[in-house]
């Protein structure tokens, strides 16, 4: 059922109050819908947000009452803001289990002010349920570096995809090809929001089917060690999107920074397309051109690598650009099956790097650069990658200052608090240690930063050695102690959890005990510290 109002000489809330009116007789007819998958286009026709919302309803109602299956929706060019998006929350979250395209490009979403902020924040997390959409098109909107961090801090808290088996079942099946079953315990199943299983291609799919519990795992004896792996696998939320288009939003390099975490995240198309319902051939998107990435030859710049399209956006500057390629080779060189997303737990990460430390004396910048440069490899990718984030960051703090993202504002405002209330020579009023612990952790009260975050951070903020640490630090420029800070408490970046299909890729690096260890901690699941991220007692 294809609905398409382009043509029309009304516009407006006007015409959105036509198309309610046509969608809710078709959800109240008596007549049997012989086709309810619908397509409805409603580009260029400047509805504005108040038309949206006449529209939404409609759709709702039609989709709640099965008179509609919502597969394509086309908004390009009306009008709608960010408060407008709103509206598609529940027209996003119904059809979860249907939509496969969701064009709004060439609208006024912009990033001016918290409410705009927090309902993009609303309207992104509406995905979360979705498994099916092929392609989200958020071009030629002014999200600017704010839309950007809300969509990385958004992206950071989805759980994790889980691939299907066969995408990996060449390099872990066993000699002769077979795959005993066993039974996966409750503690070791992934969390899973919903019935969003997506199916091996050689099972039928059924968006409402659960599969039994020894369908999703099989095992396998490596090197002495059972490694359970996911037959079945788990798509959701937009990390389960083959295509997002990111181009021309007037983004600068902040937002480029905050992208360049989430590439080394996203599952490139091949990946996820075979698991997904078909889509018609006119809504392929293009590959290498249209990313205009300048890359030394084609098998650099490898075509299946580019589902995240963010090109042209003219406020990038050469460095920004370098540090998009770097995450883009990162990827297409095979680094997403080894890198930790956010760089908190990766070889070159100052957490990494500190883990053998014993004491506050090993954040000299002269050992920080030495362990840095130990951590060079033939190819370079993660550490060109990190270098470059830290100059951006740098750069931004000193020219912008640190509001100028919020996770970082947000850790300084908590080691403030924290300071005046955990290094008073007693604490005020009657609360315990622990108790003024979970009171100052309710200040991230738009929960910006990780649980792990609040955690480093309070735990500096509560270390009178942290503050010697800091002293060393005072000859330095403002905006290098609080970079110094950020990386400190790995605050840099929002915390990204890895694929599941990565780590099972990387298990034949690892040795014996190391291999089920490592499986359980990657699926669905933040990455976790192997100790707090600064010991000064």
């Amino acid at each position: 059922m294809k609905l398409n109002y382009t043509a029309r000489k009304i516009s407006g809330a006007k015409l959105g109050q036509v198309v309610k009116k046509d969608l809710l007789k078709k959800a109240n007819s008596r007549t049997p819908i012989r086709d309810p998958h619908l397509e409805l286009n409603l580009s260029k026709m400047h509805l504005g947000d108040e038309g949206l919302q006449f529209v939404c309803e409609g759709l709702v109602e039609a989709i709640e009452k099965g008179a509609a299956q919502l597969e394509e929706l086309y908004l390009g060019e009306n009008d709608i803001t960010a408060a407008g998006l709103v509206h598609l929350v529940d027209v996003i979250r119904s059809s979860s289990q249907t939509l496969k395209v969701l064009e709004l490009q060439r609208n006024k979403i912009t990033m001016e002010g918290t409410i705009s902020i927090t309902c993009f924040e609303i309207f992104l997390n509406a995905f979360r349920d979705q498994s099916m959409l092929h392609k989200l098109d958020l071009s030629s909107n002014e999200l600017g570096d704010k839309g950007f961090e809300v969509f990385c801090r958004v992206y950071a808290a989805e759980p994790a995809v889980i691939l299907p088996r066969t995408s990996i079942h060449a390099d872990l099946s066993d000699d002769d090809g077979s795959l005993d079953d066993e039974e996966i315990s409750e503690e070791e199943e992934p969390e899973i929001s919903g019935d969003r299983r997506a199916s091996s291609p050689n099972t039928s799919f059924s968006a409402h089917s659960t599969p039994s519990r020894s369908s999703l795992t099989y095992t396998r004896k490596l090197s002495g060690s059972i490694m359970r792996q996911p037959s079945m696998g788990l798509l959701h939320g937009m990390r389960s999107i083959p295509y997002i288009l990111l181009s021309d939003n007037e983004v600068t390099d902040v937002g480029a920074l905050h992208l360049s975490y989430v590439l080394p995240a996203h599952p490139v198309p091949d990946q996820v397309i075979p698991h997904l319902p078909p889509l018609k051939p006119s809504h392929l998107m293009p590959t290498i051109e249209s990313q205009g990435l300048d890359f030394a030859n084609e098998e650099e710049a490898d075509a299946e690598c580019y589902g995240v399209l963010y090109s042209p956006n003219r406020g990038i500057s050469h460095t920004g650009w370098k540090l998009l390629e770097a995450a883009e080779r990162f990827r297409s060189n095979g680094g997403m099956m080894t890198c930790y997303p956010g760089g908190t737990n990766s070889p070159g990460s100052p957490l990494s790097r500190r883990t053998s430390e014993s004491s506050a004396s090993a954040l000299s910048m002269n050992k920080r650069k030495e362990s840095f440069t130990s951590q060079r490899s033939t190819g370079g990718g993660p550490v060109d990658l990190e270098r470059l984030r830290s100059k951006i960051q740098g750069s931004a703090i000193r020219d912008q200052g640190p509001a100028v993202s919020a996770l970082w504002i947000a850790s300084l405002e908590l080691l403030r608090a924290g300071r005046a209330i955990l290094l008073a020579n007693k604490l005020p009023g009657k609360l315990s240690h622990a108790l003024w612990l979970g009171v100052l952790s309710k200040l991230d009260a738009e929960g910006v930063m990780s649980r792990r975050q609040r955690n480093n951070v309070l735990s500096w903020a509560g270390d009178r050695g942290t503050l010697e640490v800091e002293k060393e630090w005072a000859g330095k420029l403002t905006h290098v102690q609080i970079w110094r800070f950020l990386e400190c408490v790995e605050c840099l970046t929002y915390e990204i959890k890895r694929n599941a299909i990565r780590m099972l890729l990387t298990l034949t690096l690892t040795s014996g005990d190391e291999k089920e260890t490592q499986y359980k901690n990657s699926v669905a699941i933040p990455i976790q510290s192997n100790r707090k991220c600064m010991k000064t007692r």
